[in-house]
Parts: C-alpha cells; sequence; structure tokens
C-alpha cells in the first residue's frame, strides 16, 4: 500500500510540476482584448459578426456619380414606370461593384453606411473617393 502511494506521488510530481509552468507560460502569452466595435447602420458588404478591418461609405455622394442615377435625374422618370425600375436596379448594382471593388483595393471586408459604425482600438477607412473613382476610370472593352 505503500508502495503504491509513492509510486504514484512520483508520477504526479513531475506532472504538476510541468502544469505549473504552462500556467506561467500561457498567461504570460495572453492576447490583447478586442476592441470595441458597435455597429448601428446598414451593413453594404461582409459580414458584421466575422471581419477584421471596417470601413464607412457615404451612399448619397456615390449614388451622385452613378450614371444610371444620373439618367434617371435627367429623365424625371415616374416612379410607376419600367425605366425607373430598371435604372435603380442598374444603379444598385453598379454601386455594389464599386464598393466591392473599393473594399477589395483597401484590403477592407466589412462595410457599413457612414455614421453606421462606433469603433474604439480600430481604424475605420472611409470608401467613398475609392468608390466615385471606380465610376471616373475609362471604361474597358
Amino acid at each position: 500500500m505503500v508502495l503504491n502511494a509513492r509510486r504514484t506521488a512520483i508520477v504526479l510530481l513531475p506532472l504538476l510540476l510541468v502544469a505549473s509552468c504552462l500556467g506561467e507560460f500561457a498567461s504570460a502569452h495572453a492576447t490583447k482584448p478586442l476592441p470595441k466595435v458597435a455597429i448601428r447602420g446598414k451593413v453594404l458588404v461582409g459580414d458584421a459578426k466575422s471581419f477584421h478591418s471596417i470601413a464607412i461609405v457615404s451612399r448619397r455622394e456615390v449614388f451622385d456619380v452613378i450614371p444610371a442615377i444620373r439618367t434617371l435625374r435627367a429623365e424625371k422618370t415616374g416612379k410607376d414606370s419600367a425605366r425607373y425600375h430598371f435604372l435603380v436596379y442598374e444603379a444598385n448594382r453598379e454601386f455594389q461593384r464599386a464598393l466591392l471593388a473599393a473594399a477589395a483595393r483597401r484590403g477592407v471586408d466589412l462595410v457599413v453606411e457612414e455614421g453606421g459604425v462606433e469603433a474604439a482600438g480600430i481604424e475605420v477607412a472611409d470608401l467613398t473617393a475609392d468608390a466615385i473613382a471606380f465610376f471616373k476610370q475609362p471604361v474597358k472593352k
């Protein structure tokens, strides 16, 4: 009986020493706390639950330079016409393409409407100028 207790102690003692050393090692290399980010606006690109970098965009400023919106305003098309719905659909498609291109160029994986994010400890980029530049570049044929 005494031999079994001694063998158990001999086996457990090194394990306890290793465990205590690992505990100190793990606490010495703890990760930094995550930054506080509150998203209250509409998410335009990406997933608000899983992202690495965040940006905002002014939808009004980008929509003002979209050719389909300019056509819609110039023609003063009624909201009940098929032409109006086609132009709105085309403007939304172009807006989404511009956002995706701007986000890819800047390495951003979450884009929220302007004023829709509060972030402490994380940089929030503004993609408005990049999205507008998408419409200024020459069309590739």
